[in-house]
């Protein structure tokens, strides 16, 4: 009689021990956990607005999707705005104001900003919301919405946000106020 217990049923090796995987069965398996997360991903239901785009990297913010159903809108007007949610965040952050967004100049081991840059912070944002309130004064607030709070947006403002967008990149240095939102 034998003592112990019973071998599981596996191909061994020489020495008896369990036959590890070869390199390309790892790298095979690998490759099926990669594809089985990218299948979650793309199943999310933000992504699923956009057929064929799922992929698309805009598809994972407000912002992104926002741009997304309109795309004749000229690209400089996504990053303005995306450019100046993470500086209003930013500045948020460093002034304790709560947020739902995590990650950012708050996550551990972050260097904390000197002074000089906060009034630069202060002075850009100062300069970029009186620029949108003088010519598009209904669109700040929505604008805001999308971009910093990353929340969707209701359809009657859309218009008001993109003229929010170009004032937005016009004082950002990014287009001319000759130029049309229309790329």
């Amino acid at each position: 009689m034998t003592a112990g217990r019973k071998r599981k049923f596996c191909h061994r090796e020489r020495n008896g021990q369990p036959k590890r995987p070869s390199k390309a069965e790892r790298e095979s398996f690998q490759k099926r956990v990669e594809e089985a997360e990218m299948q979650t991903a793309l199943r999310n239901p933000d992504r699923s607005q956009f057929p064929g785009r799922e992929r698309d990297q805009r598809c994972e913010s407000s912002l992104g999707r926002f741009f997304m159903a309109y795309p004749r809108l000229r690209f400089e007007l996504y990053d303005a705005a995306k450019d100046y949610a993470r500086l209003k965040r930013r500045w948020r952050a460093f002034n304790g104001v709560p947020s739902d967004i995590t990650g950012g100049p708050g996550s551990p081991g972050s260097k904390t900003p000197s002074d000089a840059t906060v009034r630069s912070w202060e002075r850009q944002i100062a300069a970029i919301e009186l620029a949108v309130a003088r010519d598009a004064p209904l669109g700040l607030g929505p604008m805001q919405w999308l971009a910093v709070e990353e929340r969707e947006i209701p359809r009657g403002s859309h218009f008001a946000v993109m003229k929010a967008m170009m004032a937005t990149a016009v004082a950002m240095g990014r287009l001319s106020e000759r130029d049309h939102p229309w790329g």
